[in-house]
Formats: structure tokens, C-alpha cells, sequence
């Protein structure tokens, strides 16, 4: 595992550094910018799929194809991905919720519920992202399962903004709705991981 962990470090630092410059750029209108979701969810939700990112970096150098002859299981390589999407949205998500408190105390502002609201909101939509796209990826490949996924995210946008509508109408608080979500992505994520040990198993390269 700690190989696995290794391997996709460096190819992390050899192909992904625009992604510090984005989530850089993004942190910090997230700081000027105190009460967008958008802007503090998006560095989390980047470095979250970043796994899915080094998956099409891996079947474009033929990694699946090395890994075969290595004493390491399939199993193995879609742990070490799952564990490092976890780790990337903990990291991520724990610096923009400190700058995020930071940009709302500066601003004279109290830490009220609706700080604690995007914080939930920002957890629930980065681990959104791997719990969707790591199965399709593992069973379509990185490419077909990219169109999927933006597919998904459009429906799930037009499903979300009529849901807002219902919600605002019978003044259902959207602290619950994002408590609700991040509680069915947790629960689903262990499904997810199934789904995709068994997609990438039967995958031949």
C-alpha cells in the first residue's frame, strides 16, 4: 500500500501541479469572498478527484498492465485510491474551513449556522465527486467515464435547483438538506468501493 502511496505521489507532483494553482487561486477568493459555497467546496472537490486524474494517467502509461506482474491485488489499488481521495478532501477541506473562519471573523462576523452549513455542504459535495466517478472510472476507464460524470453533475444541478425552489417554499433549512446529503454520500461510499473493487477486477488490459 505504501507503494501505491508513493507511486501517485510522484506522479502527482509530475503532472498535477496546475491543481495547486488553481485551488490556490480559489482559496483565495473563498477568503474575499466569505459566504460562497461554490468557492470554498470547489479546492476540496478538485483535490477529491484528483485519484480519478492519476487513474488516466496510470492507463496511459499501461500501469494496469505493470501492476499484473506485481504481487498486487486490484483490491489494493482501488483501497489506495479510495484512501487518498479521503485524505486529499480531509486536508483540503480542513485548510479552507480555517480560512474560511478566518475570512468571517475579520469580516465581524460570528461563527452562526450559516458558516456551519457550507462547511457541511462543502464535505457532502467533495465526497460526492469519488463516490461517483471512482466506480464509473473503474468500470468504463478514465476517458468514457469523465462524460458520465459531467452528465451526472448536470442532472444533479437541475435535480439540486428544483429541490432549492420546493425547499425555500416550505422554509426547509438547507443546513438539513446538506447534513442529509453528506450523511447518504458517508453511507454510500462503502458501497461505492465495492462496486468499483468488482468493476476493476473484471477488467481486462
Amino acid at each position: 500500500m505504501r507503494a501505491l502511496f508513493l507511486k501517485d505521489w510522484y506522479m502527482a507532483k509530475s503532472y498535477c501541479r496546475s491543481y495547486l494553482f488553481i485551488v490556490a487561486v480559489f482559496a483565495a477568493v473563498s477568503f474575499i469572498s466569505s459566504e460562497s459555497l461554490f468557492f470554498m467546496a470547489y479546492p476540496a472537490m478538485m483535490f477529491g478527484i484528483l485519484p480519478v486524474t492519476l487513474i488516466s494517467y496510470d492507463e496511459r502509461f499501461h500501469w494496469p498492465a505493470y501492476a499484473g506482474t506485481l504481487p498486487i491485488r486490484r483490491r489494493d489499488e482501488v483501497r489506495e485510491k479510495y484512501l487518498l481521495s479521503l485524505l486529499l478532501i480531509a486536508v483540503t477541506g480542513t485548510v479552507m474551513t480555517a480560512l474560511q473562519a478566518i475570512a468571517v471573523l475579520h469580516n465581524g462576523s460570528a461563527l452562526a449556522e450559516g458558516f456551519v452549513m457550507m462547511v457541511v455542504g462543502m464535505f457532502a459535495f467533495s465526497l460526492l465527486g469519488p463516490c461517483v466517478l471512482l466506480p464509473l472510472t473503474y468500470r468504463f476507464g478514465s476517458e468514457k467515464a469523465r462524460v458520465n460524470f459531467y452528465i451526472f453533475i448536470v442532472l444533479v444541478a437541475v435535480l439540486a435547483a428544483t429541490f432549492s425552489g420546493m425547499a425555500t417554499e416550505v422554509h426547509f433549512p438547507f443546513k438539513t438538506v446538506y447534513l442529509i446529503l453528506l450523511a447518504a454520500v458517508i453511507a454510500c461510499m462503502p458501497v461505492s468501493y465495492v462496486i468499483s473493487c468488482r468493476a476493476y477486477e473484471k477488467r481486462e488490459f
